[in-house]
């Protein structure tokens, strides 16, 4: 809980198809705690048939190093896989901002909405 006791949005992640590509949705708080739950979703949909991976995080409120590392991490195996990562977040948002600080919004192929994404693995 937070100082003013509003409850701290639990982390979900689910995996799901859009437009034949693999979808990971992510929301709530990506911390060192909460990372292996994205790290699994990802892994999950990986192992899809999909030649592309969608992961957006715009209902992510907070992520730090280790759900970056992951990010970075899931791009490689996609380069090596021969499959493509996008990533979907809020341009006003924290993670959005978190991209831009560590130099990492054009590596990610950072996009504004699903619809880009998905016009981005056209």
């Amino acid at each position: 809980m937070t100082s003013d006791s509003t409850p701290t949005p639990a982390f979900q992640a689910t995996v799901e198809r859009l437009d034949g590509h693999a979808l990971v949705s992510a929301s709530g708080e990506i911390d060192i705690a909460t990372t292996p739950q994205l790290r699994a979703a990802i892994e999950q949909a990986m192992g899809d048939s999909a030649d592309a991976v969608v992961v957006d995080l715009t209902r992510v409120t907070f992520m730090e190093s280790t759900g970056l590392r992951a990010m970075l991490e899931a791009r490689l195996r996609a380069e090596g896989e021969r499959r493509s990562l996008v990533v979907v977040c809020d341009p006003a948002g924290p993670v959005h901002r978190l991209f831009e600080l560590t130099n990492t919004t054009e590596p990610l192929r950072v996009c504004e909405s699903r619809d880009a994404a998905v016009a981005e693995l056209s």
